[in-house]
């Protein structure tokens, strides 16, 4: 046998024979080596994914998020190991965040290369320093391979990757960057690096994995951009922790599982067995100290669910949140254009509404007129029944001011003439220069808040500011704890998961999204709720009027939940036949007109 009829077996066989003929690591639980044999992951996730790949472009790109040991490293160091000895002149460079995880890494290599048969062991110059060079010996008369594998890790004070340790005038063929997430600060120019030096030719290979970390680091950034930019050409790839086979225990004769909320919610969306539900209540009790955040770190469910958890602490409810994303991903909508003013039906246009204007009700539009400079970062408004404080329409976009200002002004008319409440902070003044220009004279102007009247100012707008963010994140906070809001979009939704305790430049702590996200569509709904609210006041029971709705419902056989919803339905409609009472308010000139 010889490593040409072993190429011949491996294209009548597959790859993954190869792997459990010749590679050998070690066992997890015992202290032996045994077989490389794919596991579920590997073997059913991964390599069709790469194979996908290699057939439509000739190389493969990708960029993969994790749960906990499930073996990426090892699936992707088989496939470098493989093409790096029956190839000539290959150089592999692997990135490990810390020299430890890349001396574990290099001993894999290593163990590839003993535990091989001698037909498939090129001849090696030397195997040290984390470097393993497949050449013939300085003073051997045999040809080499002249291939390398090269192990190093991104924390290596010694040689520092982004100051010339990569080398930039490097060819090299295939790369695996390990646990990305937690390359630190020279993450982006390290990845930088290596993909100047990766040509974009078949045969090749650049691999980007790890579990997740803060949203907004370099690993995020890429990951992001290959999730939603489809002329990027990595692929995003995302494995949760329930669809690794290891990841479930068998249930015993006749035993039951009484499920709390969190593992109803991921069985109603995404169908998790109760065998994996069983190994996640072992796994949080014994591996996790009880510390559901930290099980979501090392275990996600969802992408989004992987960078949350791992830095920072969210704001808001999130088992709510979570709820609240589930019934809104059943839920259908109408999408209009809006253009120069004139709403018009049409597909794929960014008005988005849930429900339409309702004779006699009162609505709020909060406006939030970013300037839309960075990306990912737009406009948006968002329209709030104020009875119910619902969100029935939302309008998303980059456009110049007075466009956006007719797009207020329009939507605000098809709300029954609803309140414009713009954020005037930066651009917002000169959105509310734009539509005092129209003519449109329903604005909200600005309360002083701080005792138990507030007063009206003259300022027109919303003014966004160390004392007035508070109050609306905290009003935001009580209505999703109580159950008392009505989120229709899947993106505000997100927007308010991920949103968050972060450090400002003075090291006091603030609330917004993760760097390099946004909150746009929150903002414009958390003002627009808590503006509908100062109109009908709802706000969130006390401790003391909440348990006395508790103990009412119990007392009829409901549940906490149960009965703080029948409260809440009660209020909303006592608040809807308000609203129906009280006049609906007009402007002076209509010049923009609603086309249904």
């Amino acid at each position: 046998m010889n490593s040409t009829e072993v190429q011949k077996l491996i294209e009548q066989n597959g790859e993954l024979w190869f792997y459990e003929t010749y590679l050998k690591i070690r066992d997890q639980d015992q202290p032996r080596f045994i077989p490389f044999a794919p596991n579920n992951v590997q073997r059913d996730i991964i390599h069709p994914i790469f194979q996908r790949q290699e057939e439509k472009d000739g190389m493969v790109r990708a960029v993969i998020l994790k749960a906990r040991r499930m073996g990426l490293s090892t699936v992707v160091a088989g496939r470098i190991y493989k093409r790096t000895i029956f190839n000539r002149n290959t150089k592999s460079y692997i990135v490990a965040h810390e020299v430890a995880a890349a001396q574990t890494i290099f001993n894999m290599y290593m163990d590839f290369y003993r535990r091989s048969p001698a037909y498939l062991r090129p001849l090696r110059r030397r195997a040290n320093s984390r470097e393993l060079l497949l050449d013939a010996p300085l003073r051997s008369d045999g040809e080499g391979l002249g291939s390398h594998i090269v192990v190093k890790a991104a924390d290596d004070k010694k040689q520092k990757l982004d100051e010339g340790g990569l080398g930039r005038s490097d060819n090299i063929f295939h790369v695996h960057g390990s646990e990305v997430a937690f390359w630190g600060k020279s993450a982006k120019e390290i990845m930088m690096a290596l993909q100047q030096s990766v040509p974009d030719v078949p045969g090749t290979t650049l691999v980007y994995e790890s579990t997740g970390a803060e949203a907004g680091g370099a690993f995020f950034d890429v990951y992001d951009k290959a999730k939603n930019d489809p002329s990027f050409r990595y692929e995003a790839i995302f494995i949760p922790w329930f669809v690794y086979e290891k990841y479930r225990f068998p249930l015993d004769p006749g035993e039951e599982m009484l499920l709390d909320y969190d593992e109803e919610w991921l069985q109603q969306m995404h169908g998790v067995s109760l065998e994996c539900l069983k190994w996640r209540r072992w796994t949080l009790a014994n591996k996790c100290n009880g510390d559901i955040d930290v099980f979501r770190r090392e275990y996600p469910s969802t992408d989004e669910e992987a960078f949350l958890y791992s830095r920072g602490k969210a704001v808001f409810n999130i088992p709510m949140l979570q709820h609240l994303l589930t019934i809104a991903l059943r839920k259908t909508y109408t999408t209009y254009d809006v253009r120069r003013g004139i709403i018009s039906r049409a597909t794929g246009g960014a008005l988005k509404v849930w429900a339409e204007p309702s004779y006699g009700r009162q609505y709020i539009v909060g406006v939030d007129p970013a300037e839309g400079l960075s990306e990912g970062c737009n406009q948006a408004i968002e329209v709030v029944d104020a009875a119910t404080l619902e969100q029935v329409a939302e309008w998303t976009g980059v456009v110049p001011t007075t466009e956006l200002g007719r797009a207020c002004v329009a939507v605000a008319e098809m709300y029954n003439n609803a309140t414009l409440a713009i954020e005037a902070n930066s651009y917002g003044g000169a959105v509310i220069n734009a539509i005092r220009e129209i003519g449109y004279g329903n604005l909200y102007r600005m309360e002083q808040f701080g005792s138990s009247r507030s007063t009206r100012t003259n300022k027109i707008g919303w003014y966004t500011s160390g004392s007035s963010k508070p109050l609306i994140v905290q009003f935001m906070d009580s209505m999703i704890f109580e159950g008392q809001l009505i989120l229709n979009g899947e993106d505000l939704i997100r927007e308010a998961i991920t949103y968050q305790y972060v450090n400002d430049d003075q090291g006091s702590i603030q609330t917004g999204p993760p760097t390099g996200r946004y909150a746009d569509r929150l903002m414009s709904f958390m003002i627009a709720a808590f503006i509908a609210n100062r109109r009908f006041p709802r706000g969130a029971m006390d401790r003391k009027a909440r348990n006395a709705v508790v103990q009412i419902g119990e007392r009829g056989g409901m549940s906490p939940r149960d009965a703080l919803r029948r409260h809440q339905a009660e209020e909303s409609r006592r608040a809807t036949e308000a609203a129906r009472r009280k006049p609906t308010c007009s402007h002076g000139v209509a010049k923009l007109s609603y086309r249904r």
